[in-house]
C-alpha cells in the first residue's frame, strides 16, 4: 500500500516530472582523462598512497616529494606536489564524494560573577561537514539504488492482512508526515491520516528524506593517549537495514561537538547546566541550518539510479542514551524523555502526552521549587 499521492516521482533536471518508463537522464560526458583537481592520474595515485593508502606523516611526505623532485631535477620535470601543504590542498578541493570540513566558535556571553570560572572565558570549537552535501552523496550512491524507497508505504500480508514493519519507510511516522487527510480502502483496510507534505500542492509528487541523528561521548586513546571525542553521526532514512548492516557508506560523521570542562563545583550549577544545554542545542541548530529551506521547498537532486527527483528533508529520529535525552529534551533527570508525563516509579501506569501547552501551563501555575521537588 502506497500513497495515495504519488510521491517519489522521477523528474528532469528542472524538476518537471516524467511519464511512467521514461529513462533517466543521462549523465554528462566525461572525458577519461579528466582527474580534477588532480593534473593526471600519477598525481591521483600519489596523493591516494600517500594519504590514504599509507597514512603518511607531513614530515615522511616532505621527505618523499624532495627525494622524487631530486631525482626529476635532471630531466626538468618535477613531483606531483611540492610539499605535503600542497598535497593538502589538492585533496581538500575534490568534490567528488568528499564534504570539506567547517568550523565555529561557541563561548559564553551571558551575565557573569565578580570571580568568573574559567569555562565562562573559553572557547568552545565546533567542527562539522555541511549535512545536506553529506545527504546528496548517500542518495546519489548507485550501490544501493535498489535497496531504497523513496515513498512511504504500509506492507501487509496478502494471507491475514496482518501489518508488517521493515525498514524505515515502511512506519507510521514517515507516512503521516508523507501523507494527507486521507481514506484508502484495500483488502478491507480503512483508515485516516493525519499529513504534512500533501498539505502543500507545489510538494506533490516529492521523495521524503529523513535524517536520522545520533550522538555519544567516546574516549579515544590513539598515540597521544586518552582524548574525549563528541561526535555526530547522519544518516538518510530511506536506505533498507541491510544496506546499514552491511557498512556502505550510509552513516557518516557530520561534525564534532564541543565538550566543556568544568570542575564538579561548576558542574553542579545552574548557569552552568543551562549554558551546556545551550551549547549543545545551538551547535546542533548551526550545523543543520543549511537543510531547514529544504524542509518546506523541494530541493531537485539526482539520485543513484540516475533519475532526478524532487527532495523534502525531515528531520527523523534522534539516537542517543538517556544522558543525551536529557540535555536534548531539556528536561529533569530521572523523568521520561519520551512523549508521556508518567510518574517514574510507575512508568507503565500511562500518562497525558508532553506539550509545549502543558509544560508552559505547569511554569505559570506552580512555583518553580514546587515543580522541581515534587512534581
Amino acid at each position: 500500500l502506497t500513497h495515495h499521492i504519488p510521491l517519489g516521482r522521477p523528474c528532469t533536471a528542472d524538476g518537471v516530472f516524467l511519464a511512467p518508463g521514461v529513462p533517466p537522464t543521462p549523465l554528462p560526458p566525461k572525458s577519461h582523462n579528466d582527474w580534477s583537481p588532480y593534473h593526471n592520474d600519477i598525481e591521483f595515485a600519489t596523493a591516494e598512497f600517500v594519504f590514504k593508502q599509507r597514512h603518511m606523516s607531513n614530515a615522511a611526505a616532505d621527505t618523499l616529494f624532495d627525494l622524487m623532485a631530486a631525482l626529476l631535477a635532471k630531466h626538468n620535470d618535477s613531483p606531483p606536489f611540492t610539499d605535503h601543504k600542497d598535497l593538502h590542498q589538492v585533496i581538500d578541493a575534490t568534490q567528488l564524494g568528499n564534504v570539506p570540513w567547517q568550523g565555529f566558535s561557541v563561548q559564553y556571553t551571558g551575565e557573569r560573577p565578580e570571580n568568573a570560572p574559567s569555562w565562562m572565558d573559553d572557547e568552545y570549537d565546533v567542527w562539522y561537514r555541511d549535512p545536506r552535501l553529506m545527504a546528496h552523496n548517500m542518495l546519489a550512491n548507485p550501490t544501493y539504488k535498489k535497496e531504497i524507497d523513496y515513498t512511504p508505504f504500509h506492507e501487509y500480508d496478502a494471507a491475514d492482512d496482518t501489518r508488517r514493519w521493515k525498514d524505515f519507510m515502511s512506519g507510521d511516522w514517515a507516512w503521516q508526515q508523507a501523507a494527507s487527510h486521507s481514506y484508502i480502502f484495500i483488502v478491507h483496510y480503512l483508515t485516516s491520516h493525519q499529513d504534512e507534505i500533501s498539505k502543500d500542492p507545489n510538494t506533490h509528487g516529492s521523495a521524503f528524506m529523513p535524517i536520522i541523528l545520533g550522538s555519544d561521548k567516546t574516549i579515544v586513546s590513539v598515540g597521544t593517549g586518552n582524548n574525549e571525542y563528541y561526535p555526530l553521526y547522519a544518516s538518510i532514512s530511506n536506505v533498507h537495514n541491510n544496506v546499514w548492516h552491511a557498512h556502505r557508506d550510509t552513516l557518516v560523521i557530520i561534525g564534532f561537538l564541543a565538550i566543556p570542562k568544568m570542575n564538579r563545583k561548576d558542574a553542579k550549577e545552574d548557569i552552568f547546566r543551562n549554558f551546556r544545554r545551550q551549547l549543545f542545542h545551538r551547535s546542533l541548530s548551526a550545523i543543520l541550518a543549511s537543510l531547514k529551506p529544504g524542509m518546506t521547498q523541494y530541493e531537485v537532486l539526482r539520485c543513484g539510479d540516475n533519475h532526478f527527483r524532487c527532495i523534502i528533508y525531515g528531520l527523523g529520529p534522534y539516537i542517543a542514551d538517556y544522558e543525551e535525552q536529557i540535555v536534548l529534551s531539556c528536561m529533569v533527570k530521572n523523568w521520561c524523555p519520551n512523549r508521556c508525563l508518567a510518574l517514574q516509579l510507575n512508568l507503565d501506569g500511562g500518562g497525558i502526552y508532553r506539550s509545549r501547552k502543558h509544560t508552559d501551563l505547569m511554569i505559570s501555575e506552580l512555583p518553580g521549587d514546587t515543580l522541581w521537588f515534587e512534581y
